[in-house]
């Protein structure tokens, strides 16, 4: 159980920090990554191809300098791993981006096989425009 939360730690670290080589190769290649919400191109199913397109399009536009996540919490249980935490980021118009979230992650053999991902999809649609890109 310790392992399992080393690596999502490290891959929060990495998706702060948009090292998006390091964090998508934390998940297995049929990861599939589940976002809250009813926001266009933000919420829904995502495959891992389309996790590091999202990364992508939020490191070059909405929040450059990273996400700047810190982890509140975490509880391992079995191939489980549940993380509350938060972000505080500044956006290229100089605004501050702070949002909180819920992670819970599943994995086998060392990797992320599904994610469940809760945030303020609200906050997120105010500052882009309803768009992740």
């Amino acid at each position: 159980m310790e392992k399992n939360k080393e690596i999502v730690r490290q891959l929060l670290s990495d998706i702060s920090q948009w090292n998006i080589d390091e964090a998508l190769a934390a998940l297995d290649d049929r990861c599939q990554w589940w976002v809250a919400g009813h926001l266009p191109g933000l919420s829904g199913n995502f495959s891992k191809i389309e996790m590091g397109e999202t990364f992508r399009a939020m490191a070059s536009t909405l929040v450059p300098s990273g996400l700047n996540i810190t982890v509140d919490h975490m509880i391992a249980e079995g191939d489980f791993v549940a993380v509350e935490g938060h972000s505080d980021a500044m956006l290229p118009n100089g605004l501050s981006y702070q949002n909180q979230y819920h992670w819970k992650f599943q994995l086998r053999g060392g990797k992320v096989v599904s994610a469940k991902e809760y945030l303020d999809t609200q906050l997120v649609a105010e500052i882009s425009g309803g768009q992740p890109q």
